[in-house]
């Protein structure tokens, strides 16, 4: 989930000031905040989010199996569906620029939620769980681009956006899948940290 989370991120982080002045003909010297707003939308969403949850988790109203699961499968939807949708917005600037707003806004529902699964299941070594997550994910940092770099070599077209969207959408929904199937939000028993006691008693002198 980690490694599928961020080819998206990281594809849409390298490829979408491209996308904007070439198929949208934005000038991002004018226009950077227009770049910049769909990862201040994802700020507010992994915070808002974030708290709405702790919430919910501290009344035990949903597990977090539940709530981690739901969390994916909306942030997902929305993600991807709108990833698919910014594909057919041809050159309309406030409808593509729209659907990349939402599309990076709903990956923050995976920000606080998937991301963090580390703490829910082993608390105790969740430093070296997202070392290791983290490491794999980084692959796609490098992937992402190249795979943008070798659909659009001389073919900066809507068409070739539009597949690279498409591969980005179906790859997140693929982690996603993998994570409802396979993930639980119990603690798991080797995070339990067994302390010795004392058996010796206090030495009197």
């Amino acid at each position: 989930m980690h490694v599928c989370y961020t080819y998206i991120y990281y594809t849409l982080l390298t490829s979408l000031p491209t996308y904007f002045a070439t198929i949208l003909n934005f000038n991002l010297q004018q226009n950077g905040f227009i770049f910049a707003l769909p990862y201040f939308v994802q700020f507010l969403t992994t915070i808002i989010v974030g708290q709405i949850v702790d919430r919910l988790r501290a009344r035990k109203t949903f597990s977090i199996t539940t709530l981690r699961k739901t969390q994916t499968i909306i942030g997902t939807v929305g993600t991807c569906g709108f990833l698919v949708a910014i594909g057919y917005m041809g050159c309309n600037q406030f409808r593509a620029v729209l659907c990349c707003i939402l599309a990076v806004g709903f990956l923050g529902l995976q920000t606080c939620g998937a991301i963090i699964s580390h703490l829910d299941i082993a608390s105790n070594y969740a430093g070296t769980l997202v070392g290791i997550t983290n490491t794999l994910a980084t692959i796609p940092g490098f992937v992402g681009p190249y795979v943008v770099g070798a659909i659009t070599k001389n073919n900066q077209t809507i068409e070739a956006w539009r597949l690279i969207f498409n591969i980005s959408a179906g790859i997140g929904a693929f982690g996603s899948l993998a994570y409802c199937i396979l993930f639980n939000g119990e603690e798991q028993r080797w995070n339990r940290i067994e302390h010795e006691n004392d058996t010796n008693g206090p030495t009197n002198t």
